[in-house]
């Protein structure tokens, strides 16, 4: 697989192995949620108005690993957060209207959306 381009999905009780040095990121939830992994590889606003695929429910989660570089946030209030590599950084609670400006530099960032 090639880092950042490619995700792959799988049930958590099967066996995987990899070959020569390996950095893994895994989402893992419980049965009653739903999530998908996508990377996001440029700057712009990012909005959560999809749904789950199997139950309909709006994503209520919405969060981002950053693996390299620094990435910035721009909230509706204006306010800036940032994260640099290793940080993750969850919005709660979130509405269908919900909208952030993602800048990034030099940054692989993964997008989870997570709904219960």
């Amino acid at each position: 697989m090639e880092p950042y381009k490619e995700i792959d999905v799988f049930d958590g009780g099967w066996e995987s192995s990899a070959i020569g040095k390996v950095t893994d990121f895994n989402m893992m939830l419980s049965k009653n949620c739903e999530g998908r992994m996508s990377v996001v590889d440029k700057n712009g606003i990012i909005t959560a108005d999809d749904y789950c695929e199997s139950s309909k429910k709006p994503f209520k989660w919405l969060a981002f690993f950053c693996g390299s570089g620094y990435a910035s946030f721009k909230l509706s209030t204006d306010e800036i957060v940032s994260i640099s590599r290793g940080d993750l950084i969850l919005f709660e609670e979130i509405s269908s209207d919900f909208k952030i400006n993602v800048s990034l530099e030099h940054s692989k960032l993964i997008r989870m959306d997570i709904c219960c």
